[in-house]
């Protein structure tokens, strides 16, 4: 097996085999197995995490996307293509029992269709899309906001910016609160995958022992998650490190067992399951 330095260029080359692993644990938080032990219990939820993994990779992956092609349309024309036109189907005929064999009207599948009724009621049906339409749509500003020539620190004043504004609308209206936090609370996540997207694109190294210390903090993150009870919205902002330093993280091992012959039918297996989107998975649930 051949050593590799940490480099961030790892994340963009195993994209596939961290899209497959992101959906697997998705998976795993999503089965219907009952647990009664905590710690397996723990980690079965933990497993949600993949959603963080799928936040941050996407960010990165948009930004060689905005790169390669700045015009805005072709851009767009892209997220609609990968997401509203494959679910458009479905969401039509999944609102259209509900609400209009259901009797609700054509008011209310106007509502769910165009994804109103998440911010408006917290339907949670369909909330990942809500928020990834959303992050599509502001992708070019932020963009903009991350080539710049302090982009790394603008990164940085959104992230804290959004994580007060998570844990001041929950302190302040916290039923307004519940009925978008799913979504509202897992931006910074997407904002952490922007942040080191441009790393990823020029292959930067990292200084040495980076790959220790990352994993050091990802295990005190993760000891403190497992002991203390968190309540919302810290339960789930915690997971936008957690989950960035869990892309990195297995972005290097990817990167490790890949030339490994024993393992790398493994490698296989998760990048053939990342091939598939994963918003089909995540629309058959009412949360994660």
């Amino acid at each position: 097996m051949q050593k590799r330095a940490f480099s961030f260029g790892c994340v963009n080359e195993m994209r596939p085999c961290l899209f497959g692993i992101a959906i697997f644990l998705i998976m795993i938080f999503h089965s219907p197995l009952a647990i009664n032990t905590y710690n397996v219990r723990f980690f079965k939820v933990f497993c949600n995490i993949g959603v963080e993994m799928f936040l941050v990779l996407s960010a990165i992956g948009l930004y060689r996307s905005r790169k390669n092609d700045r015009r805005l349309w072709p851009f767009y024309r892209k997220r609609i293509e990968r997401t509203v036109l494959p679910l458009l189907p479905v969401v039509l005929v999944w609102f259209g029992y509900f609400d209009l064999l259901g009797g609700a009207g054509w008011r209310a599948f106007f509502a769910d269709v165009t994804l109103f009724t998440f911010w408006t009621k917290g339907f949670r049906t369909e909330w990942f899309v809500a928020l990834i339409l959303m992050l599509y749509a502001v992708y070019p500003l932020l963009w903009r906001l991350r080539t710049a020539k302090q982009g790394a620190a603008w990164m940085w004043v959104l992230i804290a910016a959004f994580v007060v504004l998570n844990a001041v609308w929950a302190k302040a209206a916290p039923v307004s609160y519940e009925r978008t936090e799913i979504a509202f609370s897992r931006v910074p996540s997407f904002l952490l995958g922007l942040l080191a997207a441009p790393w990823c694109e020029e292959d930067k190294k990292a200084p040495r022992g980076t790959g220790a210390a990352l994993l050091a903090l990802f295990i005190a993150l993760f000891a403190f998650k497992f002991r203390m009870y968190l309540l919302k919205p810290w339960s789930r902002l915690i997971n936008a490190p957690l989950g960035f330093l869990l892309t990195l993280l297995l972005a290097q091992l990817c990167a490790v067992v890949k030339d490994a012959p024993v393992l790398r039918s493994v490698e296989k297996f998760f990048a053939f399951l990342g091939g598939f989107t994963l918003e089909p998975y995540l629309l058959r649930h009412n949360g994660v």
